[in-house]
C-alpha cells in the first residue's frame, strides 16, 4: 500500500504478463498463480518483433481453464484483427469459462507488420484511434446490455441478444496513451490503462528505448485526462521489466539508460520500488511483462 498526491491509499495489484510465445503456457499459469500475482495477461499478436506468439483468445481459456483464483485479461485485444461483436462474444465465454474472473482489455493495435500479415491496411495513429473508438463503443455496449445496433465509419453491429449465463459481465479495459482516447474511450471502460510512451509505438514498431522515456509528469498528465473523462475509472500502467541475476538484464538496463523510468530493469529489490510508486501517481494495477527468464520469479518475493 502506498499514499498518492491526495494523500488516499493506494492498494497495486501486480499481474504477470505473457508477452511472447511459452512452450508450457499451462505451466507458466500456474507457477505465476501460486507465487501470488493477482492477474495474468495475455498480449494479443501474430508474431512481433521476430518473437511468435499463441492466439490470444485459446490461450485465454487455456489459462482460465488451468487457474483457480488469479484474474485473467486480454492486453490488448487488437482493434486492427479482431472483430468487436467477436470479442465480446468470447470475452462473455471466458467470463463464464473462468468462474467470474475475466477482464476484458481491447486496444488500438500498434504493430504495422502484423497488418501486413492480414492483408490488411494499416492506419496512422489518428485513424487508429477511431477505429479503436468504434470498437469500444460496441464491445461496451455488448457487455452491458447483451446486444449493440451501431453503424459507424469502420465497424457496425446489429444484434439483439448474445449474453452468456454469467452472474456479472466481465469489467471492459482499454489502454490509452493520448489525450483524444482519454476524452473519446476512456469514458466506455471501467478500467483504463495508461500508456505514457506511446509515441515509442506510433511508428508501427517498438522502440524499447523510447519506451523507458515516459515521465512521472506524463503518467500524472494520462491519470488526470482520463479522471476528467471518467472519474470512476479504476487506473493501471503496463511495464516492460528485467530483473535477477540474468547476464541480459545489465543489457536491457543500458537500453533504459538513466530516464526516469530506468528502474524497471536491475537488482528485483530496486525494480520493485519502482512498481510501487506508481500507486503515488494514482495507479492501482500495474501489468509486469517481464523481458527475461527469471524476471516474475524474483520479482514475486518483494512485491507479493
Amino acid at each position: 500500500m502506498v499514499e498518492d498526491c491526495l494523500g488516499r491509499v493506494v492498494v497495486v495489484e501486480f499481474f504477470a504478463g505473457l508477452i511472447a510465445d511459452e512452450p508450457d503456457v499451462v505451466a507458466w499459469a500456474r507457477e505465476r498463480e501460486s507465487e501470488g500475482w493477482h492477474g495474468l495477461n495475455i498480449s494479443d499478436h501474430l508474431a512481433s518483433n521476430d518473437q511468435s506468439y499463441p492466439h490470444l483468445l485459446v490461450t485465454l481459456a487455456q489459462v482460465a481453464a488451468v487457474t483457480e483464483t488469479a484474474k485473467v485479461t486480454s492486453g490488448y485485444a487488437n482493434t486492427l484483427i479482431r472483430n468487436p461483436v467477436d470479442f465480446a462474444h468470447a470475452a462473455m465465454t471466458l467470463q463464464q469459462t473462468s468462474g467470474g474472473r475475466f477482464e476484458a482489455g481491447l486496444g488500438a493495435g500498434w504493430a504495422q507488420d502484423e497488418a501486413r500479415y492480414m492483408g490488411i491496411d494499416f492506419p496512422d495513429g489518428p485513424g487508429r484511434a477511431r477505429r479503436f473508438q468504434e470498437a469500444a463503443t460496441i464491445v461496451s455496449e455488448i457487455l452491458r446490455t447483451g446486444g449493440c445496433h451501431f453503424a459507424g465509419d469502420f465497424y457496425s453491429a446489429a444484434l439483439d441478444d448474445v449474453r452468456i449465463d454469467v452472474d456479472t459481465p466481465p469489467p471492459f479495459v482499454v489502454a490509452v496513451g493520448g489525450p483524444w482516447t482519454c476524452a473519446n474511450v476512456a469514458p466506455l471502460a471501467d478500467r483504463v490503462e495508461v500508456v505514457p510512451n506511446a509515441v515509442a509505438l506510433r511508428s508501427g514498431t517498438l522502440n524499447l528505448a523510447g519506451w523507458a522515456d515516459g515521465t512521472p509528469e506524463r503518467i500524472k498528465q494520462l491519470v488526470g485526462w482520463v479522471k476528467d473523462a471518467n472519474p470512476d475509472a479504476a487506473i493501471g500502467i503496463g511495464c516492460f521489466a528485467a530483473a535477477g541475476d540474468n547476464p541480459a538484464v545489465q543489457s536491457i538496463s543500458r537500453v533504459f539508460g538513466d530516464g526516469p523510468l530506468s528502474g524497471m530493469a536491475g537488482e528485483a529489490a530496486a525494480v520493485a520500488d519502482t512498481l510501487h510508486r506508481f500507486g503515488e501517481l494514482g495507479i492501482d494495477r500495474c501489468l509486469v511483462m517481464g523481458l527475461v527468464p527469471g524476471t516474475y520469479e524474483t520479482l514475486a518475493h518483494e512485491l507479493l
